[in-house]
């Protein structure tokens, strides 16, 4: 079961927005017990994404069972850079693995950030 794509680059609340949509679809899909973690994983991604990315900036969610994938794409092929953290910030990537067991897919029309939920305990 899936939700969206929604493309969000255009909305000046984007990430206000995707943690709305992603709060309602996991209600939707019974996985209250995932939300917390899931609007600061997309809230990360979504603003690292409108940052350091380019249009189209895209959000879909699918179910897997008592999880969820959260795909954040954008338009730019270089991959998201982790850096360490300092007293400006750029904890993003670090707290997004933190929650979820994270991939990244390259090409050259873009990237694909995928965020699974709940994080596999062996992962």
């Amino acid at each position: 079961m899936g939700a969206g794509p929604w493309r969000l680059d255009g909305d000046p609340c984007l990430v206000r927005t995707a943690r709305r949509l992603v709060g309602e679809t996991l209600a939707t899909w019974g996985l209250d017990a995932l939300r917390d973690d899931a609007v600061l994983v997309v809230s990360e991604l979504l603003t690292n994404g409108s940052r350091h990315g380019r249009p189209p900036l895209t959000l879909a969610l699918t179910r897997t069972g008592s999880g969820a994938v959260i795909e954040v794409g954008d338009g730019s092929p270089a991959p998201p850079v982790k850096q360490d953290p300092g007293e400006s910030g750029r904890f993003g990537m670090w707290v997004v693995e933190s929650l979820a067991l994270v991939t990244v897919e390259c090409g050259p029309a873009g990237k694909v950030v995928r965020a699974v939920l709940p994080r596999p305990a062996d992962s």
